[in-house]
């Protein structure tokens, strides 16, 4: 049962590479969104960082573009003082250079590499960010780990060609040559470099990264949790189903037991109360459950459930005569139930009824005495047989020669009739004692049994009793040893005349159950008493003064050689009831010879 239902719940019960397997992927899904996400924050940051730098080079065409007071229109001062003011202004900012075509820094945040050669050869490259002129590389400085350039055209002038020279915003200042030559040229391009550093940004990336880690560590850690906690609901599930059938099976097993099962809890109160143990107290389960033993059963139950009684108790017999007067004998067992810590969790009593397995025990030892009788009747049968040969044989010669009628003669005759009871008394015990070959012989019961009734008309004639057949008829065949069984049926006839007073009735009737024919015989005789009717079958048991006591144990080893049982009912002063059952042929309703 488990087995089959297990084969139903498959998932609670997953191979353990499936497991790691699913751990595996749900790790790499974790780990390719951590990456995923912080690509995309690293993107977006330097994407920021960009686009800052470009806001630098627009403020700085702008700023430049706006003063229009200076003395010269491209004047290469003006443009230094604001790249030094906006690298002094922001952190970030590494260095603001505009260069012209060759790469020379015409003006640096840094004055003291005006002049220098700056690399372009990539100027022209895509970086990290799509569509824009940017660039990255390892900063010198080691306080910096890496500057993102942004290279963007530099326009100091608003519209076309304007004019070499200007009028100067102070007057009283004059010109020089070098002044004159640092200024921007409309005929050349140049190009705007912001270095910005990506330190920020690198740690920004890092935090970021260790919170991914973290929270991936965290939702690993909760789909690990997930899994696990539906295995043990499923598992829970499961094992609260099977111990649901578990205790399901015992509660039938229990139920169907042929012992009687009494539990009691810690408490002392019944718990368990299974069919058996009802049809032997004669109480319902309903009334017994949750009660304490003492107010419900009877005493010989309640007894085994008492403090005085609670050491363990096996194999007690005890005589119980229920409700309708039948006496039963059970054997109880009785044992306190306690787990490992020696804690008391009630007691349990079985009952098993064993009066049918007494009864067997004595029908076994009757017929153990039985045979020992036998054998001990086939060795004195012989040897006084011979004596009392001789002994016939003297007492008739003896007779002869006394004259008819006389004291001695009536002696001789006496001597004689004794004899011949004696050896008819030997004769019973030696047919008792070996067993006869049976001649069966298919037979129509109802003719049978009227034909038995014709050997005994006369005597309830005489006696004036009235004989009463009470026949069905029937088909089923039945095959018995007409002699032997005749035998039986004029024994109990016999028994049952000499029961009854005149004007008393005697009841032949016969009643077809499965495969069996029950032969019934009642008389309204004297009865037997419930001492007597236990030893009636038993060899030289009688109450008649000149019986044997050896017709009924006859009668009932002649019926069991048939392979029937034979069973006395009586009722002092009211009768007695013998039920013969014989088995019939093969158990098939056959068409009985005629």
């Amino acid at each position: 049962m488990k087995i089959n239902y297990l084969q139903k719940n498959r998932l609670a019960y997953l191979s353990p590479w499936l497991s790691i397997s699913a751990f595996a992927l749900l790790a790499l899904i974790i780990f390719i969104f951590a990456a995923n996400n912080i690509q995309r924050v690293k993107k977006l940051q330097t994407e920021s960082l960009f686009h800052k730098g470009q806001s630098l080079a627009n403020f700085i065409n702008a700023g430049t573009r706006t003063f229009r007071m200076m003395a010269v229109r491209g004047d290469l001062s003006l443009a230094q003082q604001f790249v030094e003011h906006a690298e002094s202004e922001d952190q970030e900012i590494i260095y603001i250079a505009i260069v012209d075509e060759s790469g020379k820094a015409l003006v640096h945040s840094d004055p003291s590499k005006v002049g220098d050669t700056l690399d372009t050869s990539e100027l022209n490259q895509q970086g990290e960010v799509p569509g824009n002129t940017c660039r990255i590389y390892p900063a010198d400085n080691p306080e910096a780990s890496c500057i993102l350039e942004v290279i963007a055209p530099f326009t100091p002038f608003r519209h076309g060609k304007m004019p070499g020279r200007h009028k100067r915003i102070n007057k009283s200042q004059p010109l020089t040559d070098d002044e004159d030559l640092r200024t921007f040229q409309e005929t050349e391009k140049y190009t705007i470099h912001i270095g910005l550093d990506m330190g920020g940004l690198e740690e920004t990336v890092r935090h970021h990264r260790l919170q991914m880690i973290i929270l991936s560590i965290a939702m690993l850690l909760i789909g690990i949790g997930g899994w696990l906690s539906l295995l043990t609901a499923q598992s829970y599930k499961i094992s609260q189903q099977t111990l649901e059938h578990m205790q399901a099976f015992t509660s039938l097993l229990i139920s169907k037991l042929p012992l009687g099962v009494i539990a009691t809890d810690a408490s002392g109160k019944i718990k368990t109360f299974n069919h058996f143990a009802e049809t032997i107290t004669r109480i319902d389960y309903r009334n017994a459950v949750n009660k304490r033993p003492a107010s419900i059963l009877p005493n010989p139950f309640a007894e085994q459930f008492s403090e005085e009684m609670s050491q363990e108790i096996f194999d007690n017999e005890v005589v119980h005569t229920s409700e309708n007067g039948q006496l039963l004998i059970l054997n109880m067992s009785a044992v306190s139930i306690r787990d490992a810590s020696n804690q008391f969790l009630g007691r349990v009593l079985l009952i098993h009824d064993i009066t049918e397995l007494k009864k067997l025990e004595k029908e076994i030892q009757r017929k153990d005495r039985f045979v020992a009788l036998g054998k001990m009747a086939a060795g004195v049968a012989h040897e006084v047989r011979n004596p009392l040969s001789s002994i016939k044989g003297f007492a008739t010669l003896l007779g002869s020669k006394f004259n008819p009628g006389s004291k001695e003669d009536e002696a001789a005759q006496l001597l004689v009739q004794e004899v011949e009871r004696l050896n008819r008394s030997i004769t019973e015990l030696l047919n008792y004692s070996k067993p006869l070959p049976l001649n069966k012989t298919a037979i129509n019961l109802k003719t049978f049994l009227l034909n038995s009734l014709q050997l005994i008309e006369s005597d309830a004639q005489e006696l004036n009793i009235l004989v009463k057949p009470d026949l069905q008829d029937t088909s089923t065949e039945l095959s018995v040893d007409t002699d032997r069984m005749n035998q039986v049926l004029l024994n109990i006839y016999i028994n049952a005349l000499q029961a009854m007073k005149p004007g008393g009735t005697l009841t032949i009737s016969t009643v077809t159950n499965n495969n069996q024919i029950d032969i019934i015989i009642e008389d309204t005789g004297c009865g037997i008493d419930a001492e007597n009717i236990r030893r009636i079958i038993d060899p030289y048991f009688t109450t008649k003064p000149n019986g044997t006591g050896l017709g009924l144990a006859i009668v009932q080893k002649i019926v069991e050689e048939h392979g029937g049982s034979i069973a006395f009912e009586s009722v002092l002063d009211l009768g007695t009831r013998v039920a013969i059952s014989l088995p019939t042929t093969d158990g098939q309703a056959k068409q009985p010879p005629r």
